[in-house]
């Protein structure tokens, strides 16, 4: 058996997909804490019975308001606003949850994928250059 170029490529283009898949699964879990972060903000929000909240201007700039309902309004696009239900958020937000938590899943099991055939081509040279001596 000879370590040849194609074998070589091989490895490189597994370790490089490996990373970058693992690249993406860190994004997604952080995703996914974001979600189940506002998930709870929300559960809060659906049993208080407070009537003030410090409401976000964006840029880490609050300001005191009046909640007149629990009805939230929600942006599905170019500005558009929806009146929706906190539960219909939460709603929402569990399915986009599971979706991501899918995508999760499938990825590591990709990098699994990828690293075993990596390790697979690494024991190869190992037992090559074994060989050899």
């Amino acid at each position: 058996m000879e370590l040849n170029q194609e074998t070589i490529m091989k490895a490189n283009f597994l370790q490089k997909e490996s990373q970058e898949m693992e690249q993406r699964l860190e994004m997604v879990e952080n995703q996914i804490q974001v979600y189940e972060s506002f998930n709870e903000s929300l559960k809060e929000l659906s049993k208080s019975n407070e009537t003030e909240i410090l409401s976000s201007l964006g840029k880490g700039v609050h300001i005191p308001a009046q909640l007149k309902s629990k009805e939230l309004f929600v942006e599905v696009g170019q500005g558009f606003l929806v009146k929706k239900k906190i539960s219909e958020v939460l709603e929402t937000i569990e399915e986009q949850s599971k979706r991501l938590k899918d995508a999760r899943m499938q990825m590591r099991t990709r990098i699994e994928i990828y690293n075993s055939a990596l390790q697979g081509i690494v024991s190869q040279i190992e037992q090559m250059q074994a060989e050899k001596k």
